[in-house]
């Protein structure tokens, strides 16, 4: 059996024309001059955009780049500004020399406020002959004898804390301090003592420094300390207490130069009867 075509006698050749029509009318657009430089116009702008986008994503990405720079150099500078802050803390309340502590340390002294209800007594040590170390030996010499007497007294402090706080019950606020004065003299905080046990610990600190000689190139030297003693009942502030253990250590030393003379004295009426 024929299947039916459809002819030019059924539609006319204009309705074929006309179901062509569409395919045609496409290729006619694309092909006008005018949409032809509508697309490409469309393609260079989306090729401009992409130009701007990238260069604005460098920009970021540059600038990006720049504040993580920032942020490290003020990282860099809070980091050597809190070590200045630190290192001015240090200077202010220790002796670079010696590593005790220095009056500035307790604002109760400089500001001459009520001694802390722990203060029982306050001892002052000055470093006998101190003048004739430096003379003989030259001032970087000096400097080793403050150090070993320090270090000695705070030795011997902490001995008594341990003794009497043990190592779990020890109150930082509340613990012996050695304090630098200035030159070669030195401050003992005493807390929770009695006057007797301050006398005792004053003859502690004599013996202990003198036990201990320092070795200056080829000699060894015996250092002795003169010590003065306040308790806490001659005066309300360090200030007045500072004064009265001064005044006591002078005494102390004029004893002490009193005893050696004496010695002297006598071992030399000992050795004339021979």
């Amino acid at each position: 059996m024929t299947a039916h075509r459809p002819s030019y006698d059924q539609y006319g050749p204009e309705d074929h024309h006309a179901q062509n029509n569409g395919a045609g009318d496409v290729r006619q657009e694309i092909d006008h001059p005018t949409s032809r430089h509508t697309v490409e116009a469309s393609t260079a702008q989306l090729a401009f955009i992409a130009i701007q986008n990238g260069l604005e994503i460098r920009v970021l990405r540059a600038q990006n780049q720049l504040l993580i720079g920032t942020v490290a150099e003020l990282e860099k500078k809070n980091r050597i500004l809190a070590l200045k802050v630190e290192e001015q803390r240090v200077r202010n309340e220790f002796d670079l020399l010696t590593g005790v502590r220095v009056r500035s340390a307790y604002p109760w002294i400089i500001e001459d406020q009520p001694l802390p209800p722990a203060v029982s007594a306050v001892l002052f040590i000055d470093v006998n002959d101190f003048k004739e170390v430096n003379d003989k030996y030259g001032h970087a010499a000096g400097d080793v004898v403050l150090r070993e007497i320090a270090l000695t007294i705070q030795s011997a402090i902490r001995t008594w804390d341990l003794y009497r706080y043990g190592t779990d019950h020890m109150d930082a606020r509340e613990r012996d301090e050695i304090i630098r004065s200035g030159g070669d003299e030195f401050v003992i905080i005493l807390n929770h003592c009695s006057p007797r046990v301050a006398r005792k610990r004053a003859d502690q600190i004599r013996l202990a420094v003198h036990e201990h000689p320092i070795r200056l190139g080829s000699d060894l030297l015996h250092v002795s300390i003169s010590v003065g003693i306040a308790p806490r009942s001659l005066g309300r502030t360090f200030r007045e207490l500072a004064l009265a253990a001064d005044s006591d250590m002078y005494a102390d030393k004029a004893s002490m130069k009193m005893s050696i003379a004496y010695g002297d004295r006598k071992a030399s009426l000992t050795n004339s009867n021979l």
